[in-house]
């Protein structure tokens, strides 16, 4: 099995749709992501959806 990272694009995405109450699996359905990878995206010590250098 292989594994990606987040586009910044799915990123932006996955950052917008939390801010208008989206809930995680229905986000990762729609990405076509597992909803652990988007889980883990939020979890990491520094999300990169608010990296922003």
């Amino acid at each position: 099995m292989t594994y990606s990272q987040l586009s910044k694009e799915e990123r932006y995405f996955l950052s917008s749709l939390l801010a208008r109450g989206a809930s995680i699996p229905s986000i990762a359905k729609e990405l076509g992501r597992s909803p652990s990878t988007l889980y883990r995206e939020l979890s990491s010590p520094e999300p990169a959806i608010l990296n922003r250098r």
